[in-house]
């Protein structure tokens, strides 16, 4: 199989570029309030200093109504900056241990990635290995392996490369999408599918991120799922028709804990870098913020459109 290389992009000091970009930018808000902004960014003004943004990190939430993705401070979450997407409406998103953004088009069969500080065009675009309707979730190992599902299978991407070394499948019968997958600590990787004409869902495993993918958990009623792994080993899994997070501890059937109360979701989950903070995508416009393990709602805020993807920098280290 032929790989092509991309030059590796490293940028240490990009978080504080973002910052800065959005604090010059505000002194033209009045002239970018006369011409409507670029696809490219269209930044917005952080409503809180930027020294407390960048010491809690980046919350990013694909807005598929306005086709961009927003960037918040997660304490508070204020408003920095926007990506555009152009013609992609963003769907997926994850953050690699560099800061770059990875974006998956729901009306196209790419992952596009954006190089902080995210003022500038993609560098790189996944198309091989991407099936059915486009990319439904990614995940991005510690050493870089990029991990991209979409329809029935998971493509698998050594670092820097955009054709796929192989391709995994879940051992299972009737499997008619995956909604979400998410690695643990181990490498092993979890995907949430639905089966049986899309009315039930399970949680089946790859181990050390390999294949052929066994059954773990399930059968689920509903018809979208949302799988996370908190730094203890727990399983998280969202299910977006009963409207809660079941934990399960490794190797249990049965959830140990169960999270409720949720308006129209959990459409997504992500973990801040500690694992001491769980976003929740809610309603539309929903982001419900838990301390974690204890599931202690923190606060819950509204931001500007559909709350489709969401993704956290610095990457939870587990």
């Amino acid at each position: 199989m032929t790989h092509h290389t991309l030059q590796h992009r490293k940028t240490p000091t990009w978080l504080s570029l973002v910052f800065s970009a959005s604090c010059a930018l505000a002194t033209a808000q009045s002239a970018m309030a006369a011409s409507p902004p670029s696809l490219g960014v269209a930044p917005r003004v952080s409503n809180g200093p930027a020294e407390t943004a960048t010491k809690t990190g980046l919350l990013f939430i694909a807005d598929a109504g306005a086709q961009r993705v927003d960037i918040y401070a997660q304490i508070g979450l204020s408003q920095i900056a926007s990506i555009g997407t152009g013609s992609d409406v963003p769907g997926a998103l994850a953050v690699d241990r560099e800061g770059n953004l990875y974006v998956a088009s729901q009306n196209d069969r790419n992952v596009k990635v954006y190089a902080p500080p995210y003022t500038s065009a993609p560098f790189k675009t996944y198309r091989k290995g991407i099936i059915g309707s486009g990319a439904t979730s990614i995940a991005i190992s510690r050493d870089g392996t990029v991990y991209i599902a979409s329809n029935i299978i998971v493509a698998v991407y050594p670092r820097h490369r955009v054709q796929p070394s192989q391709t995994l499948s879940i051992d299972e019968c009737c499997v008619t999408g995956i909604d979400s997958i998410a690695l643990d600590a181990a490498g092993n990787l979890y995907a949430a599918f639905l089966s049986s004409g899309s009315t039930l869902g399970y949680v089946g495993v790859f181990m050390n991120g390999s294949g052929p993918g066994n059954l773990l958990l399930g059968p689920f009623n509903g018809s979208q799922f949302s799988v996370a792994v908190d730094k203890r080993g727990d399983l998280l899994v969202g299910n977006n028709t009963s409207h809660l997070i079941g934990v399960y501890a490794p190797g249990q059937a049965q959830p140990w804990k169960t999270v409720t109360d949720y308006n129209s979701g959990p459409n997504a989950i992500a973990f801040d870098s500690s694992g001491n903070r769980l976003y929740v995508s809610d309603s539309p416009t929903t982001i419900t913020t838990l301390s974690w393990p204890a599931a202690v709602t923190l606060s819950t805020e509204q931001v500007s459109g559909p709350t489709v993807g969401i993704a956290t920098y610095p990457a939870p280290p587990f």
